[in-house]
């Protein structure tokens, strides 16, 4: 089989399995709950389960999310290795998949689970792909605290994408990392709220 054709199919298979929306199918099916149509922000994601349904069902799709993205990308890493760029679309494809679910008329969710899934799978010692990402998350959360969560989450993603060129990381992570930064970018867009724009920096002063 052709080294090209593999990339592909990983891809294509990385695709189907990032759209199944676990945490709008378990809520459906085992709470009869519609999170899509009970989520406040009208997202089917693990977010939503917590809020409308509880905590542990809220876990359980948020591991079930990562894993549909790791999965695939680490399966693909071991047979196929990350030495070519095309692995990136291996890396992007299950994160596209859930941002853009067939299952859902291609309106999926926001992606950010699945991201840590697919870059926990590229992810080693040498080259903590994931750690950089966590790390962003919280120095934007608990350090230089930029809101709503919608800005933050954009801002992380797109410092994410720069600096996978600039520190240790697979070549195929930075443009997958890129692609990701893309997709979770403009899902956040198209749902930003009217919330203000607000930055707070260590040690400023409480009005």
């Amino acid at each position: 089989m052709s080294i090209y054709l593999g990339y592909f199919l990983f891809a294509l298979g990385g695709f189907l399995s990032g759209s199944v929306m676990f945490s709008y199918l378990l809520a459906k099916w085992f709470f009869k709950v519609d999170i899509v149509e009970q989520g406040l922000d009208h997202n089917p994601g693990m977010t939503n389960v917590m809020r409308c349904v509880g905590t542990a069902p809220g876990l359980l799709c948020l591991a079930l999310d990562v894993a549909k993205a790791a999965v695939p990308v680490f399966i693909a890493r071991h047979l196929l290795g990350m030495d070519s760029l095309l692995f990136a679309l291996v890396i992007a494809a299950p994160v596209i998949g859930h941002a853009f679910s067939p299952m859902l008329h291609f309106k999926g969710g926001k992606a950010i689970a699945a991201s840590f899934g697919a870059f926990f799978a590229v992810s080693s010692i040498q080259e903590p792909v994931v750690v950089y990402l966590a790390l962003l998350l919280a120095l934007f959360s608990l350090v230089v605290v930029i809101k709503p969560d919608a800005l933050r989450v954009i801002v992380c993603f797109f410092v994410f994408s720069l600096l996978c060129f600039v520190l240790p990381a697979p070549r195929a992570a930075g443009l997958g990392a890129v692609m990701i930064a893309a997709t979770v970018i403009f899902k956040h867009i198209t749902n930003y709220g009217d919330e203000r724009a607000a930055v707070r920096l260590p040690f400023a002063r409480h009005k």
